[in-house]
């Protein structure tokens, strides 16, 4: 189940928002304060899409907008009354992906919803790696997977592409023989 973080401080707007959400299968998190959203992030695990207000008592929305992007790559839809194109471009410079103006229809911000999902779902087995045929760079666990083994420190190997001899020097550091290996 997807999980979104509702960050609203007008009941009536949240609730509404919050029960269609429900409706169409979302666990929902609601906050009528940034200091509760904050609450809320800490103490869960990471949502799938955060809809921001932009105008809520004590701390805005603007601030929610960069703890989350500090956090991570949650997408964000700034969801306010604030219409004026320099908020709007204050919001999408900030880290938003989406900005909505109130008032606003339902199917409009599910769309938008659904669209920021699609351009942020990368399949998991993708991130982070590059891959040059049999030789595949892990970016986040800076591992190297040579013909589908994972390559350690000390280890020789030949690449596929035929550059030569390889010595595994340290994590992602390789030295490469000039020598051709002859096949």
């Amino acid at each position: 189940m997807k999980r979104i973080l509702v960050v609203e401080d007008e009941a009536s707007i949240r609730e509404l928002v919050a029960l269609n959400l429900k409706m169409t299968g979302w666990e929902v998190l609601e906050a009528p304060s940034a200091e509760r959203a904050l609450e809320l992030i800490q103490k869960n695990p990471p949502c799938d899409v955060a809809l921001l207000d932009i105008m809520l008592p004590v701390v805005d929305g603007w601030g929610v907008c960069a703890h989350i992007r500090e956090k991570g790559k949650t997408p964000i839809i700034m969801l306010t009354a604030k219409s004026d194109v320099g908020d709007r471009i204050t919001g999408l410079e900030m880290g938003a992906d989406d900005y909505l103006v109130k008032p606003f229809e339902m199917k409009e911000l599910m769309a938008r919803i659904n669209a920021v999902l699609r351009r942020s779902e990368i399949p998991d087995d993708t991130k982070k790696k590059l891959v040059f045929d049999k030789l595949v760079i892990n970016l986040d666990s800076y591992e190297l997977i040579v013909n589908g083994q994972p390559v350690k420190k000390g280890d020789h190997f030949i690449l596929p592409c035929g550059f030569g001899d390889v010595e595994m020097q340290g994590e992602m550091s390789l030295v490469v023989s000039t020598v051709p290996v002859q096949a």
